[in-house]
């Protein structure tokens, strides 16, 4: 048996973190082992990013959403070492939000 990803995006503030908690005791009280991931973070160089983006500073959206790209192909290391060692990853935004937030930047830019 190997593990599971589950994501859970939404909006800010729509309760990802009261869920993300509730799922992670639901899935423990049947069993699983289960570990709690945020997209960016949970890695080094993922916690580096979310630190870089959430510094007010001015970029390329472009650039922003490469930063994004590259933090995920960390964590996706840590999601897969994590299933294939039958742990649950239950991970707060994904790319979902990438779309949402950094590449729509990247159309609006591309537009003017």
């Amino acid at each position: 048996m190997t593990g599971k990803f589950y994501v859970l995006d939404g909006i800010y503030a729509c309760g990802k973190d009261t869920i993300t908690t509730f799922l992670c005791n639901y899935l423990r009280d049947k069993g699983r082992r289960v570990v709690s991931i945020r997209d960016p973070g949970t890695t080094e160089l993922g916690e580096a990013v979310r630190n870089i983006v959430l510094t007010p500073i001015e970029r390329n959206p472009l650039a922003e959403a490469f930063l994004f790209l590259g933090a995920r192909v960390q964590l996706l290391d840590f999601v897969g070492i994590n299933i294939n060692n039958d742990v649950d990853v239950v991970c707060t935004r994904y790319t979902p939000s990438t779309y949402a937030y950094q590449l729509s930047k990247v159309d609006e830019q591309s537009e003017q």
